[in-house]
């Protein structure tokens, strides 16, 4: 994805996207993730997967939230076309994941 406006210069981005991480790519230390939003954690899904919403503010890493505080921030919602790679690799980082990841369709 080109993030350069013409004239060169770096574009701030703001976006937000859903990924459902599984339990078992979660560093132990941050398990379960918590909501940077609220600070409640996040609950497994039926398949054992964290599903988060990841905020990307001025093309950096917010922080991760539940879906009641990611609606409450009005940005973008991002596709998993539309996501760029170094956004996924920021969270995976962030968590402590090995670098897969699996988005989710809303």
């Amino acid at each position: 994805m080109n993030t350069t406006n013409t004239t060169g210069k770096f574009r701030k981005r703001n976006y937000k996207f859903l990924v459902s991480i599984p339990k078992t790519m979660v560093a132990p230390s941050k398990d379960p993730p918590l909501c940077d939003g609220c600070g409640d954690p996040f609950p497994l899904d039926e398949r054992g997967n964290y599903n988060v919403n990841v905020i990307i503010l001025n093309n950096s890493l917010w922080g991760v939230t539940c879906d009641r505080c990611a609606d409450r921030i009005k940005v973008p919602r991002f596709t998993e076309r539309e996501v760029p790679e170094e956004a996924v690799q920021t969270v995976l980082h962030a968590l402590g994941a090995d670098p897969v990841i699996y988005f989710l369709k809303r």
